[in-house]
């Protein structure tokens, strides 16, 4: 049984677990089950693609922020240019590139998003081919894209990420990944398993000494950074309370002024990448000048490739996240008091 912040019982964590939202408790699994089942398919739809002038990846909420994530990591084993690009933004940007050549890429866990929808339907109305990584296989996206790519469980986060690198590596003239970083991919079920407990560890301790807190400035740098803007949106969504990311980089140009009149909490994130050192000094600047600071970082993790660093992390704040809820009594992660309800005007639902 692993520890919980004083207050909660393990009747909480057990309904917790059934969140569709939190899938920590499932993301091992789900990544085996993908490379069994789901890398050679994923593959296959890249060899089905060949060649490709441009791949723009479009997603919305946490389906958005993991396309930022596989960006950096792809980007460093193809050529092919890469825009990542908020769903309700496709049609609004209209860009003069997108037609035939291009490969626009829609990931949806669920596949009815109506923003990811609306993008499709441009996309093809644009002429480009459109690749769906979807949960559901009969979903309006699944059965509507060129090419789909389906997987199975709750990883909206990792899953994603590992498929869209199986995909690159069947276009035409990528190669394949370099041995640190297909080991790297290969290691991520049992690296997480071996993980998990000091994830829950980590995330009842933090949450506990948190518990009264009502605004987080979350901060990450590199591949950590869209990882920090997911954060920071679930712990508005989930948690309830306010919160704020910056890019640790760019926090030093200007936010950093906060810390002459205000004491804030702040969570760092920390990747063992080139955005190493300038993470650590905000975190022991932010330290020094009286900020509550709670850090995650990757060189605890032992991964043979950092920019694969988030993909482990996201476990870490999950936790983190899902003991912050239950301790503030939001004991069910899936319920929603505006979205999906009705209650936001007509013109703004998705």
């Amino acid at each position: 049984m692993m520890s919980m912040p004083p207050g909660l019982s393990a009747h909480d964590l057990v309904a917790a677990e059934q969140s569709m939202y939190f899938s920590a408790p499932h993301v091992v699994q789900d990544l085996s089950n993908f490379a069994h089942f789901g890398a050679d398919h994923a593959e296959e739809a890249g060899r089905a693609v060949a060649r490709t002038s441009r791949l723009v990846l479009v997603g919305s909420g946490g389906s958005l922020a993991c396309l930022f994530t596989a960006q950096y990591v792809l980007e460093r084993i193809t050529e092919v240019p890469i825009r990542v690009i908020p769903a309700k933004e496709l049609r609004w940007r209209d860009p003069v590139w997108l037609g035939p050549g291009s490969t626009v890429v829609l990931n949806s866990w669920s596949g009815q998003s109506g923003d990811v929808l609306d993008s499709l339907e441009f996309a093809r109305a644009k002429g480009a081919r459109t690749v769906g990584v979807v949960a559901d296989s009969h979903s309006p996206l699944a059965t509507d894209v060129d090419l789909q790519i389906p997987y199975d469980g709750r990883s909206i986060y990792e899953v994603p990420i590992v498929a869209l690198l199986h995909f690159v590596m069947g276009l035409e003239g990528v190669g394949s990944m370099d041995g640190g970083l297909r080991s790297s991919v290969l290691q991520l079920p049992e690296r997480l398993s071996q993980l998990m407990p000091s994830a829950a560890s980590k995330g009842a301790e933090d949450a506990d000494r948190l518990r009264t807190v009502d605004h987080i400035y979350v901060l990450g740098a590199g591949p950590c950074s869209s990882l920090g803007l997911k954060l920071a949106n679930v712990l508005m969504e989930n948690v309830r309370i306010g919160s704020a990311y910056y890019d640790t980089v760019e926090f030093r140009h200007g936010a950093v002024e906060a810390l002459d009149r205000i004491k804030p909490v702040m969570l760092v994130l920390i990747g063992s990448d080139d955005s190493r050192e300038i993470s650590l000094g905000m975190r022991d600047f932010s330290i020094r000048e009286g900020a509550e600071v709670v850090a995650y970082d990757s060189a605890d993790y032992d991964l043979m490739e950092p920019l694969l660093a988030p993909l482990i992390m996201n476990s870490f704040t999950q936790w983190f996240v899902v003991y912050s809820a239950l301790l503030r009594g939001i004991t069910d992660l899936d319920q929603r008091v505006y979205m999906g309800t009705g209650k936001l005007p007509q013109d703004v639902r998705s």
